[in-house]
């Protein structure tokens, strides 16, 4: 929902207010003719939503006008429960074609799979979808009773239904990588008139088999522009232009758009509240940490094994790390950011094997051990280690449960649920360094990678 700026960088990008200034002064955007979705994954990641469990995002696409949005595999992360509040309250429905219950195989209740939408005389379908990897890339207890169908099979039920429901053009609107939906019009020519791609973060404008395929990234930080020209009389797409467009602005020359007023206020409003509740100071870096890096690997699983040092290792997933931190003051917010899912430290007691068969097949951030390019595994503590052996090891729930394509829930291992939120070591341990401007995070957490494999 903010504009990102760095020290680092010469930009200012993104902010829900700024998007919505763009589009309007720039596009000439209005609820009248124009069509506003969204990719989905709309509140896991900075702290201002993840806090507050998805509600100013939102209240900000409300405002905003959004007309549909693909449920994303981040949508589950707090539960279904807090997903289904989050869908009540929209004012735009939430779309998934390729959901379906395990037992029977329904449809799920809590999505559409698709819906007309009437512009300027033409009547435009969206069908959503959601990846295949959503039972790996959310916690696995969220959808453990769903299945996710392939994304051809989901198109070819609902594609004609649409045609006979009236809609003139076909938008495939996906939370799926630009690259899956290339290989679906490659196979299947004429499924649809456009598709709209998503999850995978990236930029992107391609044409196959003449359907428009087009990604527009993530964070607000750009937007694309989708124009379709449509012959009414032969009753056929005639023409589809598309622009990928960023949302920035060289800082030092000031915004070109005034943020649009209302939205900022609800912005600041919910700033003020992240502010309140999050931003006690708690350390401080001068360089910066950059997400997913091996100082910010180092720093979560060194804080684990400090607050609990019952374990000798700790290992977590690399995709776990969603934000960077910038110079300055470290505050509760910025750990939120960093890790803003809502897991739980659990410990297991594993042999040597199995927890080598886990860093070759995912790796991941570690403390405790170092792992080489060629499969050995050593010990920090100066204990040898032996695939017959038994370790203490810390992971968190999501891994446990087969999440990112861990091994744990293969391996019928003792295990122990901590109950501790995996932040809060990190909140405790940060504070205990007592980091200062002389005294930075990055001189006393170490910045040699762990593992072989450290992204």
């Amino acid at each position: 929902m903010l504009p990102l700026s760095s020290p680092e960088s010469e930009y200012t990008q993104g902010g829900a207010a700024n998007l919505l200034s763009w589009l309007v002064e720039r596009e000439g955007y209005d609820r009248e003719s124009h069509i506003l979705l969204s990719g989905g994954d709309n509140w896991t990641g900075a702290s201002i939503s993840t806090w507050f469990e998805g509600i100013p995002m939102v209240q900000a696409f409300n405002y905003m006008g959004y007309d549909a949005a693909a449920i994303g595999n981040h949508e589950f992360d707090f539960g279904r429960e807090q997903m289904e509040h989050r869908f009540d309250e929209a004012e735009y429905p939430y779309l998934a074609a390729n959901i379906r219950y395990k037992d029977g195989g329904l449809p799920v209740e809590f999505a559409e799979p698709y819906v007309i939408l009437e512009r300027n005389g033409v009547h435009v379908g969206i069908v959503g979808l959601s990846t295949l990897s959503t039972q790996t890339s959310t916690h696995p207890r969220n959808v453990n009773d769903l299945r996710f169908t392939e994304y051809v099979e989901a198109l070819e039920t609902y594609v004609p239904r649409m045609r006979e429901d009236g809609a003139d053009v076909v938008v495939v609107l996906g939370h799926v990588c630009a690259r899956e939906l290339v290989e679906v019009a490659e196979q299947h020519p004429g499924i649809a008139d456009m598709m709209l791609a998503g999850h995978c973060h990236q930029r992107f404008e391609r044409a196959v088999n003449g359907i428009p395929i087009v990604s527009s990234g993530s964070r607000m930080r750009s937007y694309s522009r989708i124009d379709i020209t449509f012959d009414t009389a032969a009753k056929q797409v005639v023409d589809v232009e598309t622009d990928v467009n960023r949302v920035r602005y060289v800082t030092e020359e000031g915004n070109p758009v005034e943020p649009h007023r209302e939205l900022s206020a609800l912005v600041e409003e919910w700033s003020a509240q992240t502010d309140s509740l999050l931003g006690e100071e708690i350390g401080y870096t001068s360089t910066g940490i950059e997400r997913r890096s091996a100082v910010m690997g180092n720093w979560v699983t060194d804080a684990w094994l400090w607050a609990y040092p019952h374990a000798e290792i700790a290992l977590t997933n690399w995709p776990g790390f969603r934000a960077p931190i910038d110079t300055g003051s470290i505050t509760i917010g910025d750990i939120v950011a960093v890790m803003p899912f809502e897991n739980r430290i659990v410990e297991v007691e594993i042999s040597g094997e199995q927890l080598r068969s886990n860093l070759l097949c995912c790796g991941g951030a570690a403390a405790g051990i170092r792992y080489d390019r060629e499969g050995q595994v050593q010990l920090t503590s100066g204990r040898a280690f032996h695939p017959d052996s038994t370790y203490y090891l810390l992971i968190n729930d999501f891994m446990y449960e087969g999440g990112a394509g861990f091994l744990f829930d293969e391996q019928n291992l003792d295990s122990y649920d901590t109950s501790i939120h995996w932040r809060q070591p990190v909140i405790d341990y940060t504070k205990s360094l007592g980091t200062t401007r002389g005294s930075p995070l990055e001189a006393v957490v170490d910045s040699v990678g762990r593992t072989s494999r450290e992204r």
